[in-house]
């Protein structure tokens, strides 16, 4: 396992696929701009961000072609250089696929992974677990950070659940923006000293207060 929950906290920066000028045509290829992205990523380091999440809900998760996201990924981990931790979103609506990134972060160097349930039919909620078991079992030296997002993923992952999968060892790390406070202060109870809690910006007070991680 590479990350541990108490190494990840503060400001979790949402990094963009900072694209090409022509990235907008449907003919476009290779629209990762690489040096932007490493000055972007590099200046945030010395601004002081905390660790970095890459490829979300920004477009590049379900929009760069393969090859395109792989460029990412490996240019994200040369540039950081493992001086803050970072997160490689891994999400996708194919499970084999997820397994087929996750071999990729880990050829290239990688130490954890954003990772979103599978989304393109509603997973029923009884394999939600299973799916974090799997993944954990085939990657245990990849540190997982949950990827909670029930707007494009279609599942709102139950309080309950989360009582299988903090015993999960490299499921480390959360990013959830979709609680309530009482289900975030009993959410809290469960997870606490063993997956940290990234809430949304917007969500700062009264969160970190409660207990939230970053």
């Amino acid at each position: 396992m590479s990350y541990t929950p108490d190494e990840l906290y503060g400001v979790c920066g949402m990094t963009p696929a900072f694209a090409t000028e022509n990235a907008h045509e449907m003919t476009a290829t290779n629209t990762v701009d690489v040096d932007n992205l490493k000055a972007g990523l590099d200046r945030a380091i010395k601004d002081g961000i905390h660790m970095f999440a890459t490829t979300g809900t920004f477009g590049q998760v379900w929009n760069l072609l393969e090859d395109e996201w792989e460029t990412y990924i490996r240019a994200a981990i040369e540039v950081v250089d493992n001086r803050i931790p970072l997160m490689l979103g891994v999400t996708a609506a194919n499970p084999r696929l997820v397994v087929q990134k996750m071999n990729i972060v880990r050829d290239a160097g990688g130490q954890g992974v954003l990772l979103g349930i599978p989304y393109y039919y509603k997973l029923p909620n009884k394999d939600v677990v299973s799916f974090y078991q799997e993944i954990s079992k085939l990657f245990p030296d990849l540190s997982i950070m949950i990827y909670h997002n029930p707007t494009n993923h279609r599942v709102h992952i139950p309080v309950g659940m989360f009582k299988e999968l903090t015993k999960l060892p490299n499921v480390v790390a959360m990013k959830d923006s979709h609680r309530e406070v009482v289900e975030f202060q009993r959410l809290h109870e469960i997870i606490h000293g063993k997956i940290a809690h990234f809430v949304y910006q917007e969500q700062l007070y009264p969160y970190m207060e409660m207990g939230a991680s970053g």
